[in-house]
């Protein structure tokens, strides 16, 4: 996490010390001096500052919260995108965070800080004052994607006023599953065996899953390996033509896809690289020999053997990928290659572990 620390006096500034002296080890961090009592002050005003650093992951002010409002007052856009907002006295007695408390991670952070200091962290997000399961922190934690805000604060104002949601998932379950969290396989769900009035999450990359319930906030695990073959210079959108196909086929979210594989010989095809970078997914470029050693049964090509050394990329590709990310034995193909205009496309998928702790 890169962290901007801002000071506006001289005691502030020991306090600033002393928080980058906590944060350093895990992140990283930089001291500002604005005002006349130093030398190096910087000479952009408040809110010129914090325009050029709300970009960044979090920023801390060493100052009043009223200052460190009205300066990220015009940039505030969403709790998806602002960075985490902190306000620390300049005596280092209350950590107090203002802005992005579960998903930039500021009540973590001002937890992290006070817990080091002695200091008094003043958290009011609800579900943590209530000691609740917080939604949002869990989707977090497991890397999975937020479908709809709007559901996630209604699932949270359901654990405040007591009430037990529902968690839906086929994953492997690790930590101790909190007492008003419920959970229950996928298939109650897709069998339309659902007897709970409870509040439900989804955890599933398949869309039908996501859709079954009107009253269900749906969570998208990153469980899905994409493997493509292309010729060359074949387009973004080409990929993305033939990629988008395979996971309508297989009735899979595009936001689940985690990785985009294929034969190292494919590594440097813009079409392909430029479609991984807008899914904001990473790439993993195999060698031929590398994905023969794969096992099972795959749909050959004695062409594409010839040019790449491998009978099929697309499926030895998305497997290998998949198997190399925790478990291998969890890894599944679950499409086998989609052929269009010259790229091939191929699925799999791992179940993965869905942490409650």
């Amino acid at each position: 996490m890169k962290i901007s620390i801002l000071c506006l006096s001289l005691p502030g500034y020991e306090t600033a010390l002393s928080l980058r002296d906590i944060l350093k080890t895990e992140h990283e961090t930089e001291i500002f001096r604005k005002g006349k009592s130093f030398a190096d002050s910087i000479q952009d005003s408040l809110q010129e500052w914090t325009e050029k650093h709300f970009e960044e992951d979090a920023i801390i002010f060493v100052s009043s919260a009223g200052i460190a409002v009205r300066a990220i007052a015009p940039f505030v856009r969403s709790k998806k995108t602002d960075p985490a907002v902190l306000v620390v006295d300049d005596m280092f007695h209350f950590v107090i965070p203002i802005l992005s408390g579960h998903l930039g991670g500021a009540n973590a952070l001002a937890s992290q800080i006070a817990d080091v200091k002695g200091a008094t962290a003043v958290i009011t997000t609800s579900t943590d004052i209530h000691g609740k399961f917080a939604p949002d922190i869990f989707a977090k934690r497991n890397g999975m994607v937020i479908t709809d805000y709007i559901k996630a604060k209604e699932a949270a104002a359901a654990l405040v006023k007591g009430e037990t949601v529902t968690v839906y998932c086929d994953s492997e379950i690790a930590g101790r599953i909190p007492e008003e969290a419920e959970v229950r396989h996928l298939d109650q769900l897709r069998l339309q065996k659902d007897d709970s009035n409870n509040f439900a999450i989804v955890i599933s990359p398949y869309e039908k899953d996501g859709t079954v319930l009107e009253n269900a906030l749906w969570l998208i695990p990153k469980t899905v390996y994409l493997g493509i073959g292309l010729r060359e210079g074949k387009t973004r959108e080409e990929v993305e033509k033939a990629a988008k196909a395979c996971m309508e086929k297989a009735g899979i979210t595009e936001l689940a896809v985690k990785k985009i594989s294929s034969v190292d010989l494919k590594q440097k095809e813009a079409g392909l690289l430029a479609y991984a970078e807008g899914l904001h997914c990473d790439t993993e470029f195999f060698t031929d020999e590398a994905l023969r050693s794969v096992p099972g049964k795959f749909t050959e090509s004695e062409f594409v053997r010839r040019i790449t050394g491998v009978g099929n990329v697309c499926e030895r590709s998305a497997l290998l990928s998949a198997m190399r990310d925790g478990d291998e034995t969890d890894a599944v193909l679950i499409e086998r290659k989609l052929p269009l205009e010259g790229v091939t496309a191929a699925i799999a998928i791992k179940k993965g572990t869905i942490c409650f702790e």
